[in-house]
């Protein structure tokens, strides 16, 4: 700032809005100054001056003052307390006027601390259609903006559909990622450093839009969309053959190669980064009329003994459907948690439409009518830690949509947790502070949230409503808005006790066989123990339960050819997944097979 060229007169004025947090806190502003004087001019009255003004533009405190006069040739570094300001709105205010001297300004940082408030899950959804983690300098950014703003966890898009911003082995790197620059690696160190958690948000389901197909050959689309055929063809489509849902295509998770492919990609995360969490966003049908992918369809067939083609609303079809996906988070959870048991699986969940009430039950409403996503149940045994409800309403519009899902968000976690997701986007300032402050009250039953998600970063308010005099930048206007109404004390994310301090453990396991003679696909195995539980193998043989009280069970299992039964011992442990393989013996006669059945009966 100032005299970057001796003997031209320069004057640089920097102005930020900041709002500080009311209470008790403290708030520091640091920051780093450098002062060039250029050869060895007289005094001419070169000055650098950081001072704070109200919205108004009156000088309310000068905090530094430098001249040509002052030390030069390193840097220093200065603190301001600022805590006279505490709950007010206030311009910081950078003003160079120089002939002959540079004034250099860095690493400024505003960091209010108080009293912790109560613990409250706090995030953010930073999508990948926008600026946010696609270089250093956006994501050193978004973790100083979420730390503004008393925020204590990311929801970072780091899968957008089908690539990735981190190297994967699984997923090309997206076209706009720089190949080689690991976005979620950084954001970890930086996030971490500054006390947020970090939740890699993966799209699941939906891996492509538009009429160009990816340029990555290895893309799954390309290997596994329109121009293959077979087994090798995973696309959702509709009951009319469409392959492209509001101009995305889904991949179906009837299909088992779409199972085993979507699982190893959480795989791959949970196991390569020290993540806070997984998010699973679009786990869903595209609609009811979308699912009927060859594989998918010949699978129900199979299991249903039905040979007909279900139209779009036929009850069994549709729960068939619902199926798959509960199916999908359910291995996904136990397959991550084998990695990392303390990691979260979080849900970004439908709140489409009109919520369940009393005249109109969960089974009625949209999201488990036509999108198939059955989340209530996902909560209520356990595979799912968070559920992020997207609660996505127009304040000015659906006011009573927004409050009725807050009622059914509060009032149904189980023993889960859930988060209101809001639409920023969709609201103005002052709109999107009143449903948050509304979403942190309790119910009529006395329930509370676990906190609260803001979508999105990028789009933090409407664009359709200019901002209040003197925002300039959405997200400051947002921020200091969240940080001096909502979140005026910093709060830890909360302690999730079936995580943190468990008590119970899972079983998943799978099922193999020397040769392909029978089908594993909906195989029944039967738990016993402690607790007793009937379950069912996918279509890769794989089975899994969670929430077992710890012990010893028995697994059984009925072999029609030889015709045996198989009971195979597990011990559940405590936090633990419990992970076995059971291979079937070949499909023959009992009579030349008998030594290996007595053996595999345990005789």
């Amino acid at each position: 700032m100032g005299g970057y060229t001796p003997g031209i007169s320069t004057t640089t004025v920097l102005t930020q809005v900041v709002g500080l947090p009311s209470g008790e806190p403290t708030a520091t502003l640091s920051l780093a100054s450098f002062v060039q004087v250029e050869g060895m001019p007289p005094p001419n009255g070169d000055r650098l001056s950081v001072t704070i003004h109200d919205l108004s533009g009156t000088v309310q405190a000068s905090l530094l003052t430098l001249t040509n006069q002052s030390p030069a040739g390193a840097w220093q570094t200065s603190d301001f307390d600022l805590s006279a300001f505490s709950g007010e709105i206030v311009q910081i205010v950078f003003r160079a006027t120089s002939t002959d001297t540079a004034f250099f300004v860095d690493d400024v940082n505003l960091t209010p601390v108080g009293p912790p408030g109560p613990d409250e899950f706090r995030a953010l959804w930073a999508d990948a259609y926008h600026p946010g983690i696609k270089s250093r300098q956006q994501i050193d950014e978004l973790v100083e903006t979420a730390l503004a703003g008393n925020f204590n966890a990311l929801l970072v898009q780091v899968r957008r559909r089908g690539d990735t911003y981190y190297p994967s082995t699984i997923d090309p790197w997206a076209p706009d990622a720089t190949p080689g620059f690991d976005a979620l690696a950084y954001l970890i160190e930086r996030a971490h450093a500054a006390g947020i958690e970090v939740h890699a948000w993966a799209t699941t389901l939906a891996i492509w839009g538009g009429e160009s197909p990816p340029a990555q050959a290895q893309h799954v689309f390309n290997l596994h969309g329109p121009a293959v055929t077979g087994r090798d063809y995973w696309l959702m489509t509709s009951h009319s053959g469409g392959e492209q849902a509001s101009n995305v295509y889904y991949l179906d998770p009837g299909h088992p190669d779409v199972v085993d492919y979507t699982v190893a990609v959480y795989a791959e995360l949970a196991a390569n980064y020290e993540l806070d969490g997984l998010h699973l966003d679009r786990v869903r049908y595209a609609w009811q009329d979308w699912g009927y992918n060859p594989t998918a369809l010949a699978r129900f067939q199979a299991q249903t003994g039905r040979s007909d083609v279900p139209g779009p609303a036929d009850p069994e079809w549709l729960q068939w459907r619902r199926d798959q996906v509960t199916a999908l988070v359910r291995r996904i959870y136990l397959t991550v948690s084998a990695l990392d048991p303390q990691i979260r699986l979080s849900g970004a969940l439908s709140a489409a439409g009109w919520p369940p009430n009393a005249t109109y039950p969960w089974e009625t409403r949209t999201h488990y009518t036509h999108q198939l996503q059955d989340w209530r149940s996902w909560l209520e045994v356990g595979i799912l830690d968070l559920g992020l409800t997207m609660t996505y309403k127009k304040e000015n519009t659906y006011a009573g949509q927004f409050n009725g899902w807050l009622t059914f968000e509060r009032d149904h976690q189980y023993d889960r947790a859930t988060v209101v997701g809001t639409g920023l986007y969709l609201n103005t300032l002052p709109h999107s502070i009143d449903q948050w402050s509304r979403a942190r009250q309790p119910s009529a039953s006395g329930n509370r949230a676990q906190g609260l998600s803001g979508y999105s970063y990028a789009t933090p308010v409407t664009t359709t409503v200019p901002l209040p005099a003197p925002y300039t930048m959405p997200q400051r206007a947002f921020i200091n808005a969240a940080v001096t109404e909502v979140f005026t004390q910093p709060a830890s994310v909360p302690a999730i006790p079936w995580k943190d301090t468990p008590s119970l453990g899972h079983l998943a396991g799978r099922l193999t066989q020397p040769t392909d003679c029978r089908t594993l696909d909906g195989y029944p195995l039967t738990l016993t123990g402690p607790l007793s539980r009937p379950l069912l193998a996918d279509g890769s043989g794989w089975f899994g339960t969670v929430d077992l009280s710890p012990g010893e069970y028995l697994l059984s299992l009925d072999v029609v050819s030889p015709s045996i039964t198989l009971q195979v011992p597990v011990t559940i442990v405590t936090g633990a997944v419990s992970e076995l393989e059971i291979s079937l013996p070949t499909c023959t006669t009992e009579a030349v097979y008998l030594p290996v059945v007595l053996k595999l009966a345990g005789d």
